[in-house]
């Protein structure tokens, strides 16, 4: 019996630790016609998958315009 409450909580665990929210801040500066332009994307949350999503798709976005996105986690 204890070993399946150990490997029962040792689930929940890595269950919880996955799903955890996250946020993260994002932001990414290019040049046209001699302008700086900085894109600023309000805090996105949700759990790690979500959040690596949402890089994904947001620095896609910048490569287009020759630039890197920058993300910082916040709280």
């Amino acid at each position: 019996m204890k070993r399946f409450l150990i490997a029962a909580a040792a689930i929940a665990l890595v269950i919880s630790a996955v799903s955890c929210k996250q946020c993260v801040d994002c932001k990414y500066e290019y040049v046209y016609l001699s302008d700086t332009i900085t894109v600023s994307y309000p805090e996105e949350c949700g759990t790690s998958s979500e959040i690596k999503d949402f890089k994904e798709i947001k620095g896609s976005e910048a490569k287009l315009k020759g630039a890197e996105l920058v993300c910082e986690d916040s709280e």
